[in-house]
């Protein structure tokens, strides 16, 4: 009697596991952002953040450029099991307004999120969740 260990498939089969989960902690990242920067200021824009606090939303613009890629279990798989989670190309002034105006962004939100996150990926235990703006 023969038994046939089939490693590749099974390691593929949990990559594609770790990789549903990363997804689920990045749409988490996402939709916590995007209810953030979502407040509305309508006209005349009256009410604009101030230091400290999140953008708020005048045209939605921002809101709708929150994106992470890639968005697929056997994409983020591939990929090294990474995901990138950011601002998109055409709405960088929300990063600028980060940076220089001190308005609240992605690094608050990771703050913010990151245990959350961790859950997700670990079902409830413990894990590191390695995570840098750049």
């Amino acid at each position: 009697m023969a038994l046939e260990f089939r490693g590749e498939e099974i390691i593929r089969g949990m990559r594609l596991e770790v990789a549903k989960r990363l997804l689920a902690a990045a749409r988490h990242f996402q939709k916590f952002h995007m209810e953030k920067i979502g407040i509305v200021n309508p006209p005349p824009y009256l009410d604009s953040s101030k230091p400290g606090e999140y953008l708020k939303k005048r045209t939605g613009w921002l809101q709708s450029r929150v994106l992470y890629e890639p968005t697929s279990p056997s994409s983020v798989a591939d990929n090294d099991l990474t995901i990138r989670v950011g601002i998109g190309e055409s709405a960088r002034y929300g990063v600028w307004h980060e940076l220089f105006n001190r308005r609240l962004g992605l690094e608050e939100t990771l703050k913010r999120t990151k245990r959350d996150m961790a859950a997700l990926v670990s079902r409830g235990g413990a894990v590191g969740l390695a995570a840098t703006i750049g």
